[in-house]
């Protein structure tokens, strides 16, 4: 899982740093024009971010709904602890 995310911003960083050089020359962001870079490049690395994201949150889905602060029965609430001490 590791591996994926850091496989993946790897991926991000590259299309976002090869679309801020085809800003600055287009040949340097490997297109012809600018317009064409920009939308390429930066489409590209919005698409590596965001499985990224998913990626990231994906193992935190089985854990969601599971805290034991605000879901152990009989547990009274910490400020009606604190009124009475």
């Amino acid at each position: 899982m590791h591996l994926l995310t850091f496989l993946l911003l790897a991926v991000a960083l590259a299309f976002s740093a090869l679309t801020l050089l085809g800003l600055y020359d287009p040949k340097l962001g490997l297109a012809r024009n600018r317009r064409a870079g920009l939308r390429r490049n930066a489409a590209l690395a919005l698409i590596g971010y965001a499985l990224m994201a998913i990626t990231l949150s994906a193992g935190d889905i089985n854990r969601r709904g599971y805290d034991t602060r605000f879901h152990a029965h009989g547990a009274a609430p910490a400020a009606a602890v604190r009124q009475n001490g």
